[in-house]
C-alpha cells in the first residue's frame, strides 16, 4: 500500500512542478540595447540595477520634443525591455496549491 502510494505521489510531483524559464530572446537585447546586462546569476546584482536606473534617469532627463516619432518608440521599447529585465525573476520554482497540500498530507502520514 505504501509502495503505491508512493508511486502516486511521485506522479503528482513530477506533473505538478514547473520552473520559470528565460527565453533565448537575449541574443537579441544584447545587439540592441546598450543597457542590457548579461547575468549568470538569477536576478540582478547591485552594479547591474544602478547601471540600469541611471540608464532610465538619464531617458527621464531627456528633452524629448527634438525626437522623431522612430526614436520615440526606440526608447520605449528600451524602457520596456529594462522594465523586463529588473521584473524577471532568477530560477524560482512554481508549486501548485494542490501538490503544497499532497506534501503536507505525505509528511503527516509518512511520520
Amino acid at each position: 500500500m505504501k509502495t503505491i502510494l508512493l508511486f502516486i505521489s511521485l506522479m503528482f510531483f513530477s506533473l505538478s512542478i514547473s520552473m520559470a524559464s528565460g527565453s533565448d530572446a537575449t541574443a537579441d537585447l544584447k545587439s540592441e540595447n546598450p543597457a542590457f546586462v548579461e547575468n549568470s546569476e538569477p536576478g540582478l546584482s547591485a552594479q547591474e540595477s544602478h547601471v540600469l536606473e541611471m540608464r532610465v534617469k538619464e531617458i527621464r532627463d531627456m528633452d524629448k520634443s527634438g525626437l522623431t516619432s522612430e526614436e520615440r518608440q526606440e526608447l520605449r521599447k528600451e524602457l520596456l525591455d529594462i522594465r523586463e529585465q529588473a521584473n524577471q525573476p532568477g530560477g524560482t520554482i512554481y508549486i501548485g496549491v494542490g501538490t503544497l497540500l499532497l506534501i503536507i498530507i505525505l509528511i503527516l502520514l509518512l511520520r
